[in-house]
């Protein structure tokens, strides 16, 4: 607080203050008010930012976060390489993925990100799943999408199967009786 205090216009100090109180949800009782213009919490030129932020008046922020204080994520600009944007790069990525003679890479790809997703959720119930049940989480989650609507009971039935083997055998006959 002394250094808000010292340099209450200070664009680092408030920016800190802010982010100490926004993920905190806690109050500072800042000691005085800065008087300049309003700063972006993330400068856009260095981040990628969401187009319309929200004014803070204590701190004189804009919060211009991708997330909120649960979840932010924070993507730096410089990371794409030359000057390319990240649109640019989206567009290559569809591109690539779906011309005809790309379909194998791109369902490689796809379950490359489910297994290591499926590995990742075992982990961290300090689980080591057998191949056979490493893979069942992996079919789960690719036939998420074939249910328009998962209601609680749902989501015990898959909670179950990931959990515990005795029901994984039990949930496609369950859901699938369902839809």
């Amino acid at each position: 607080m002394t250094r808000l205090a010292q340099t209450p216009n200070g664009e680092s100090i408030r920016r800190l203050c802010f982010l100490w109180e926004w993920l905190r949800g806690d109050s500072l009782d800042a000691p005085t008010t800065p008087t300049g213009k309003y700063i972006d919490l993330f400068p856009n030129d260095i981040y990628f930012t969401a187009q319309h932020g929200e004014r803070h008046k204590t701190y004189r922020i804009t919060n211009n976060a991708l997330g909120n204080a649960q979840f932010c994520p924070t993507v730096r600009r410089d990371v794409l390489a030359g000057k390319a944007t990240l649109e640019s790069l989206l567009a290559q990525a569809h591109q690539l993925f779906y011309q005809g003679h790309s379909a194998a890479v791109y369902q490689r790809a796809i379950h490359y990100l489910y297994l290591s997703e499926t590995r990742s959720s075992f982990a961290i119930e300090k689980e080591t799943p057998s191949a056979q049940k490493e893979e069942w989480f992996v079919q789960l989650l690719q036939r998420v999408h074939e249910y328009p609507q998962l209601t609680e009971d749902d989501l015990v039935i898959l909670q179950n199967a990931v959990v515990r083997d005795v029901y994984s055998q039990e949930v496609t006959s369950q859901l699938t009786m369902k839809y």
